[in-house]
């Protein structure tokens, strides 16, 4: 690697660079040369003019024998550098990607090749006004970098396009369109719901077929839980509190229920605006048609041909004086 660099042609017209905008410069030049591996970066460094005071800026590794630095490492040479102990950094992509680097005023990259993500935070390491970028490289590889500029270019005018957005427009549109979206969703489900027949129904004990309840007691909490509205009913049956309360959008989920008499579990003990109501569970129980007797078989609460309304304040009222 040291004879490649010695050598290389290309490595001469670095130093010729870096020399010529430190006569300029001096003790203010703050330089950073990108290479692709740790070996070229560390080679190089040595190579540079003591002038420079140039130092090797690489990622971690595990192989002992690898010019790899680990973070606190790092971390040294960018203060280093930042206080003018080093004046030139060589360093590996490590340097683009979730350091903070100084600002520098002439950035080089040698036979790097880069995509459009690390080609810009490149470039973003030259913040000083008037700093220079120098690419040594294939025309292959000029030929990606003009297409990474031109890519940078477009993503610059669709962040600023984004940005003048008038944001409060918008979002009031699309809270129309939720708006409109949900009210159109309760009509359908109303319409359904008044297609149904109300309590018509009973409940039993999947099991044994114990009888629960009568469908008129039956109500529904934002069609996801299923209660038990009859405050009889907690004297039928039995309850072992959860290790951990289980809570749900101002729902919580205390007990485990079984039949007292039964002993089959029928659900949980689910507590709502400070009431606790049964919530039934769908796998554990049988629903019957009250007139024909007939057992109700459906897969999702939705397809439930029976009527059940939403609990309301004024019951769930009712139910926490009684």
């Amino acid at each position: 690697m040291r004879h490649e660099v010695e050598n290389n042609p290309d490595v001469n017209e670095i130093i010729r660079t870096l020399v010529h905008e430190y006569e300029i410069l001096k003790e203010d030049s703050r330089f950073i040369v990108f290479v692709k591996t740790r070996a070229s970066a560390k080679a190089l460094a040595k190579r540079l003019p003591e002038c420079l005071k140039a130092t090797h800026l690489t990622g971690r590794t595990k192989a002992k024998d690898k010019a790899g630095l680990h973070i606190e490492q790092q971390l040294e040479v960018m203060e280093r550098f930042r206080e003018g102990e080093h004046l030139c950094i060589v360093a590996t992509s490590v340097a683009c990607e979730g350091l903070d680097i100084p600002q520098c005023n002439l950035m080089i990259r040698y036979k790097f090749r880069a995509d459009v993500i690390s080609s810009y935070q490149m470039r973003g390491r030259i913040r000083n006004k008037g700093g220079k970028e120098v690419i040594l490289a294939s025309s292959e590889d000029f030929e990606r970098e003009t297409q990474n500029i031109v890519r940078q270019y477009y993503m610059k005018n669709a962040i600023e396009q984004v940005i003048d957005l008038d944001l409060s427009a918008n979002i009031a549109i699309a809270e129309q369109g939720i708006y409109a979206s949900e009210i159109q969703e309760r009509l359908i489900q109303q319409r359904q719901a008044d297609s149904k027949t109300i309590g018509t129904f009973n409940v039993h004990c999947r099991l044994c077929g114990t009888p629960i309840t009568d469908g008129d007691f039956i109500r529904h909490i934002n069609r996801t839980h299923y209660i038990v509205y009859d405050k009889t009913i907690l004297s039928r049956i039995k309850c072992k509190s959860f290790e951990k309360v289980k809570q749900i959008d101002k729902i919580k989920k205390t007990q485990s229920v079984d039949g007292k008499i039964c002993g089959h579990s029928w659900g949980v003990i689910l507590v709502y605006k400070e009431c606790e109501f049964l919530a039934i569970a769908k796998a554990k129980i049988n629903f019957f048609d009250k007139y024909s007797k007939q057992l109700v078989k459906f897969k999702k609460w939705a397809e439930f041909p029976y009527r059940i309304d939403e609990v309301t304040d004024e019951e769930v009222n009712k139910y926490f004086s009684e």
